[in-house]
């Protein structure tokens, strides 16, 4: 008869607990980081989930190459990061929260056995309880753990981007920088010849030695500058190797020169409006938001922290058996405090918002400002400027030649167009890297496909 109260006690406890576990149960929620950061970036294979460690030197036929083109550098860029694999492994602990926040607490067995003095039975009480409170919450936190997972893969998201931006900028730092070369190169020519000009007129008795002098001198001064260059070739192209994930392997790839280009498309609030609902800063800030909402809620019940239901049954010297219930009396803390605390940071959290939201607003119309200025700057260059400057040191040539003008005019005109020149490679660098860091405002490339239309490399002027 006793066992069989006992064996009913049991299962109606059972029944209960079975009953608040199953009203909290969900599946588990099912994230696809890599598949969006590959969609986000527009790149053209997946990021593995569980990366291992690499090497300092990643092991890449396509990094080997000698060429090198911007698409190979963003994908390199992203699959080799150990940042990103550090972010992705931190959604693997959050995904790891959320399951763990689905499993049922362990029940306690609580036994007891007093001893008689002078011998006898002894008395045994048995005891089996379940975490009352953490069956009541299990709903909740289960979704404050997934809200948590969603906001770490946000975090991911934002760091791939964040590379993808770093990458691609870049690389067109470097191929900026053989650009402004092959400019020294030019230069360096021209002087080359104004010199063979000079020495021969010198010859004729048509020339004066302190025109050859000069040119001498500024060829000189010209190679000191290109050495620098070179210099600087050197250290955009290592710290390159480094975001691709071979920071010892070769630097002499030869660089995609169309990957210059820049375009634009669509008014400002189109693209404003874009980074507002493409962000995953923002996204992982709401969804921080709603995980913090779940903990104001569950702090409702912090009161009843250390309740426990459960069953008791004890031999003295029969045995008694029934149902348990051990609930905290709330005469000193009734919590308030806890509420208050998850209140104001949950108000924290929607300033974050709202502050990241300005910021947003903010990179963007900078962008977009500096690619349209940079775009019809460079425009205007291209078109008009640098056509009539290369004329006119082509005439100033040919009248230093004939001897109808002096070396001052000739050197005049070929600097000028030396600088005009380095200013139209500036204002594509501004155009290039705007256009990268309009991509990166709106969200990543995936979402700046969106809106922008196709492009088309500017035209290299006549040199």
């Amino acid at each position: 008869m006793i066992r069989s109260r006992v064996l009913k006690t049991f299962c109606l406890f059972v029944l209960a607990a079975l009953a608040l576990a199953l009203a909290g149960c969900r599946p588990m929620l099912q994230l696809d980081t890599p598949g969006e950061i590959s969609r986000r970036a527009l790149l053209d294979s997946a990021i593995a989930w569980d990366a291992p460690g690499q090497a300092i030197d990643v092991a890449d036929d396509s990094a080997a190459a000698e060429s090198l083109s911007m698409p190979q550098a963003t994908l390199l860029s992203v699959k080799n990061s150990p940042e990103l694999a550090a972010a992705l492994w931190k959604v693997r602990q959050a995904q790891a929260d959320a399951q763990q926040e689905r499993l049922l607490p362990n029940p306690i067995l609580t036994l007891t056995v007093r001893f008689v003095e002078g011998g006898g039975n002894p008395a045994i009480e048995a005891s089996l309880a379940e975490d009352f409170l953490a069956l009541l919450r299990r709903g909740r936190k289960i979704s404050a753990a997934d809200d948590k997972l969603r906001a770490a893969s946000a975090d991911a998201l934002t760091q791939a981007i964040n590379l993808v931006a770093q990458a691609q900028e870049q690389y067109l730092s470097t191929a900026i920088v053989d650009a402004e070369l092959e400019i020294l190169q030019e230069r360096r020519k021209l002087l080359e010849r104004s010199l063979q000009i000079a020495n021969v007129r010198l010859k004729a008795g048509e020339g004066t030695r302190l025109d050859v002098t000069t040119l001498e001198a500024q060829l000189i001064e010209l190679q000191a500058e290109q050495a620098d260059f070179e210099s600087e070739r050197t250290q955009q192209r290592l710290t390159l190797a480094r975001l691709i994930g071979r920071p010892g392997g070769t630097i002499d790839w030869t660089l995609d020169r169309a990957d210059i280009s820049a375009g634009i498309s669509g008014t400002e609030q189109q693209w404003i409006a874009a980074a507002l609902a493409n962000r995953p800063e923002i996204e992982s800030k709401r969804w921080e938001l709603a995980s913090l909402g779940e903990e104001t809620a569950l702090a409702d019940w912090s009161l009843f922290e250390g309740s426990d239901i459960g069953v008791m049954s004890q031999r003295d010297p029969d045995w008694q058996v029934g149902p348990s219930l051990t609930l905290p009396l709330p005469i000193f803390d009734n919590g308030q405090a806890r509420k208050s605390k998850a209140t104001a940071a949950q108000m924290q959290v929607v300033h974050e918002v709202v502050a990241i939201q300005r910021q947003v607003v903010e990179e963007v119309r900078k962008a977009y400002a500096a690619l349209a200025a940079s775009r019809a700057a460079e425009a205007r260059v291209r078109n008009d400027l640098l056509p009539l400057l290369e004329k006119r040191r082509e005439q100033a040539e040919a009248a230093y030649r004939a001897g109808e003008s002096d070396l001052t005019t000739l050197l005049l005109a070929q600097d000028t167009l030396a600088t005009s020149r380095a200013k139209w490679i500036e204002l594509k660098e501004k155009a290039a890297i705007a256009t990268v860091k309009l991509d990166r405002a709106v969200g990543g490339r995936g979402a700046a496909a969106q809106i922008k239309l196709p492009t088309t490399a500017p035209t290299t002027p006549t040199k």
